[in-house]
């Protein structure tokens, strides 16, 4: 028998163990929207809740390394 995790309810009908431990934070800005319909939706039920929260922290590296590459290139620098 699996041991219970301290803080969540044995009885919760909000999905299972691991959905609930990956959703320790609260979604802010961009995730709220973003990540239930655009990556959740299709990779969770394929691979489950680790694989979907991997996902989403590349694509916000890349999308960051993107933006700052292109400011790069136009020489805009933010300075102190």
């Amino acid at each position: 028998m699996a041991k219970a995790v301290p803080g969540l309810s044995q009885t919760s009908d909000r999905g299972s163990a691991a959905q609930r431990r990956c959703a320790a934070a609260p979604a802010t800005g961009a995730q709220q929207v973003l990540y239930p319909d655009g990556l959740a939706r299709w990779i969770i039920p394929r691979t489950g809740p680790y694989v979907a929260s991997l996902a989403w922290a590349i694509a916000s590296v890349a999308l960051w390394r993107a933006i700052v590459g292109a400011t790069d290139r136009r020489g805009i620098h933010l300075k102190r």
